[in-house]
C-alpha cells in the first residue's frame, strides 16, 4: 500500500480497497481536493486542470498511517512532498515492518 503514497497524487478509493484496505478507512482518507490555480496546486485528471476532485491523497494516507501505528515521525520534516512522503514510508518500515521481523 505504501508504494501508492507518492505525496503527489490523488487516487481513486478503488485503489486502496482494491488491495484490501477496509472500505471504512478508504471512506476516512476519501476527501474533495480543489484546485487553487498556481502550478504546483492545480490538480489534473486524464492530463486536464479540474476544478476539484474527489479521492485519498497520499500523503494524507501517510500521515493517518503515522498515528494510526504510533510511529514516531520527528523524522519527517521536509518541505517537499515528495520527500516528506518518503521519509514517513522510511519511518512506517523501520518503526513498524523492520520490528516485526525481528
Amino acid at each position: 500500500m505504501l508504494k501508492h503514497c507518492d505525496g503527489h497524487t490523488i487516487y481513486a478509493p478503488k485503489t486502496f480497497t482494491d488491495i484490501g484496505v477496509p472500505d471504512k478507512l478508504v471512506k476516512s482518507w476519501t476527501s474533495i481536493h480543489e484546485s487553487d490555480g498556481t502550478s504546483k496546486g492545480s490538480i489534473t485528471s486524464e492530463g486536464r486542470i479540474v476544478e476539484k476532485l474527489e479521492g485519498v491523497y497520499g500523503l494524507s494516507v501517510l500521515t493517518n498511517l503515522t498515528t494510526l501505528l504510533n510511529v514516531d515521525d520527528k523524522s519527517c520534516f521536509a518541505m517537499g512532498r515528495g520527500t516528506l512522503a518518503r521519509q514517513y514510508i522510511t519511518a512506517i518500515h523501520e518503526q513498524v515492518v523492520v520490528k516485526e521481523k525481528r
